[in-house]
């Protein structure tokens, strides 16, 4: 006879779907005797229970909880008694709900499932879509909301009885696990005319010349890193000129053979994620199309699918880069990479969304996220918003991401690329519709930059809401703001370009950022330059105007005549401008073929001249007070650089860092925010940390969003949720936050 006792109903809110949530809360329910039942309500997780043991139990389920998920609140009230002999996992239920929903990235396969597919007395031996309660593909796979099979791709794959018969075991690693299959009910491995262990066979063969690989969040295209001809044949494919292509490496031994692999960085390896991170090359046993001139870091990653691990068990490493064209979204789709190759290695399992590699690297012992994608995307980040407004922020035009802010819970969304590119524009509006649904988001405001001419900009504007335009660069510190939960800080935003509030392009900028107020206290001394889209491009053009604005030596009559009659001209006061001059002037790299090249390219040079002890050639900025700002001059360095004497790009990173210095020091605010696309260089990075720490500055950067221009949205919201009032969120004007 079922007992009554006193009952209780919890609602568990976080990432406690897709993370083996249910199955987990009903072995901790037989652990302690509760009755009840366990359920998906939307995206929470609900629980009936009764029993003696419920506070044990309670305790336990916080504590002791899957290691993909989070706990953001728990809700314990008191139920009406029940009758139940047993605890059981009850069907999911959709309901309404105002609060915000959180869902798991995609998971790395983990070590049990690895096991699997390399024993020869397992029924899953070699099984390339092999999943379980703790790995597999989770936001990449979401149609929606509760997170059961039918919700996902896998809903068109029906168990089979094996599979079912382990879905419904208590103790089985994959009860209720919603996205699994074996051989026998899975999806199909396609390859040319061949089928599942024929495709995979036929494509080894064909893999060092070079194929396109289906993974989670969408295409890669791999081949050889050894092959000259295949990587030849991969940039003409990609239209990627110089830029360094990306390495799935079989283990981290393969890794250690290559490149310096620090404990912070090992844990980024293997971490569940697994995203691509920067190293430092011991040696470079590739040939030079590999990572063209950019010699000095390699992008490495390990495997992180079924897939993956089984083609990475014949060879140490293969290329393994997103299958786009350049500034493109990743492809997800057979009919898109069949237009770019027939070499194919699919199957049918649907992508629901492209969620390309995250990129990160260890910047002063801290990860640092250079793309935020697969593995991170869309975890939450907390915000205060007493207001309770539901917020999007649309980010920038460049790695473009917008960001969904509902109660406390801002939701980043993947990158895009460039929305210059229209198919990148089109994913992008698509994605704002896919996260206003999965997430039960209904903006009230938008928040965009202040350029007048980006597209994220000019969508805000058309989608007839309050819009509010907050300063690029103040949105880069105030990101920084956002993670730290700081209130007031002098904020270095260093990058290539952003609308300034004057017109001028800005990118130097020393900002004393309080709440959502912004004041421009310093920067770069302006300087006049031709051509606005070739000027990121042409360093050697670029550095000509900065020798013309100084009076210096130039070789180029055309371009002082095209800047003294103002053709095509525009004022910047961009670090990364500045970069690219000196690059260009040391012989370093005078044409950016893709974004940062000339500043990355730089920083190798710096790093190595430190390494093998070349003195620094001493440079500096002439920091004069006008008007008070402070105006830095650097006629110093363009005429040192123009010798190409040894120290030169050391120097050039060591004048950065007094300047950064003397400015934090005349200021005196203890919390420096540095961001930026700059600040991607760790060298730079870690200098301008070191130093002003030893003088007792307290320095932040961005760590849970990228420092480049991915992470504005977060950086956006924060300054709105400051600024906003009843008023500015009642209309559809425009307010610019200064």
């Amino acid at each position: 006879m079922a007992s009554k006792a006193g009952a209780y109903r919890v609602t568990l809110r976080g990432i406690v779907q897709g993370v083996g949530f249910r199955p987990f809360v009903y072995r901790e329910a037989e652990r302690f005797a509760i009755r009840g039942r366990v359920w998906n309500n939307n995206g929470d997780v609900e629980i009936l229970a009764a029993g003696d043991g419920f506070c044990g139990f309670i305790d336990s389920v916080k504590q002791n909880k899957p290691a993909s998920s989070w706990i953001e609140s728990i809700s314990i009230t008191a139920a009406e008694p029940f009758e139940a002999d047993n605890f059981v996992i009850a069907e999911s239920f959709e309901g309404v709900q105002d609060a915000p929903r959180f869902f798991s990235p995609d998971i790395a396969m983990c070590e049990q499932c690895r096991a699997e597919i390399f024993d020869k007395a397992d029924r899953r031996i070699g099984h390339y879509f092999n999943n379980c309660t703790a790995c597999g593909p989770r936001f990449s796979a979401l149609k929606a909301f509760p997170y059961d099979r039918e919700n996902t791709t896998m809903g068109s794959f029906p168990l089979c009885d094996d599979c079912l018969a382990e879905y419904n075991t208590p103790d089985n690693s994959r009860f209720h696990a919603e996205t699994i299959c074996c051989h026998h009910c899975g999806p199909v491995l396609h390859y040319k005319s061949y089928k599942n262990h024929e495709a995979f066979a036929e494509a080894l063969k064909d893999l060092p010349k070079g194929i396109a690989i289906k993974g989670i969040g969408g295409y890669h295209l791999a081949c050889s890193p050894y092959d000259e001809e295949a990587l030849k044949n991969l940039r003409q494919l990609k239209g990627r000129e110089t830029k360094p292509f990306a390495l799935m490496f079989k283990d981290i031994a393969a890794i250690t053979n290559i490149c310096e692999v620090s404990q912070e960085e090992e844990k980024l390896l293997t971490f569940s994620a697994r995203p691509i991170v920067l190293l430092k090359m011991k040696h470079n046993p590739f040939p030079d199309g590999l990572l063209g001139r950019a010699n000095g870091r390699c992008a490495c990653f390990l495997p992180y699918t079924p897939l993956h691990t089984l083609l990475l068990e014949k060879f140490p490493c293969l290329v393994m880069t997103s299958a786009n064209l350049s500034s493109s979204p990743m492809i997800k789709d057979e009919k898109d990479i069949f237009a770019l190759t027939d070499c194919v290695l699919y199957h049918n399992r649907k992508i629901m969304r492209s969620v390309e590699d995250s990129v990160v690297q260890v910047a002063a012992g801290k990860p640092s996220i250079i793309r935020r994608g697969r593995g991170f995307t869309p975890l939450p980040i907390s915000l205060d918003n007493p207001q309770d407004i539901q917020l999007l922020a649309v980010g920038g035009d460049l790695k473009a991401s917008f960001g969904m802010l509902k109660q406390q819970a801002f939701t980043l969304s993947q990158p895009f690329g460039d929305l210059e590119d229209h198919h990148a524009f089109v994913q992008y509006e698509q994605g704002i519709t896919d996260f206003e649904s999965l997430f039960a988001v209904k903006p009230q405001v938008v928040v965009s930059d202040m350029h007048p001419r980006y597209f994220s900009s000019i969508l805000a504007k058309e989608m007839q809401l309050p819009l509010m335009q907050v300063q690029h660069h103040h949105a880069h510190i105030a990101s920084v703001m956002a993670e730290h939960r700081l209130s007031r800080v002098l904020g270095i935003a260093l990058d290539g370009s952003g609308y300034g509030e004057d017109g001028n392009i800005w990118g130097g900028e020393f900002l004393v950022c309080q709440d959502a107020n912004c004041r421009r206290v310093g920067h770069l001394a302006y300087t006049k330059v031709i051509g606005a889209d070739s000027a990121a491009k042409d360093a050697t053009k670029t550095a000509e105007c900065y020798l013309q604005a100084y009076g210096l030596n130039s070789a180029h009559p055309i371009i002082k005549a095209a800047l003294e009659n103002n053709m095509n001209t525009f004022y910047t006061s961009s670090m990364g401008r500045l970069f690219d001059a000196v690059s260009a002037l040391l012989d370093i790299c005078d044409t950016n073929s893709y974004e940062g090249e000339c500043a990355m390219l730089l920083q190798y040079k710096a790093e190595e001249e430190e390494r093998v002890g070349t003195m620094p050639l001493q440079m500096h900025f002439d920091i004069r007070n006008e008007n008070d700002m402070h105006m830095c001059y650097f006629q110093d360095i363009l005429e040192k650089c123009q010798s190409r004497l040894p120290g030169s790009a050391l120097g050039f990173h060591n004048a950065i860092c007094d300047m950064i210095e003397k400015i934090c020091i005349t200021e005196n605010i203890k919390d420096i925010a540095l961001s930026g696309g700059v600040f991607q260089n760790v060298f730079l990075l870690e200098k301008v940390t070191i130093k002003l720490t030893a003088l007792g500055f307290n320095v932040f950067t961005n760590e849970l969003v990228p420092v480049n221009d991915g992470g504005l949205a977060l950086g956006q919201a924060f300054v709105a949720l400051r600024k906003g009032n009843a008023h500015v969120f009642s209309d559809t004007s425009t307010t610019y936050i200064n």
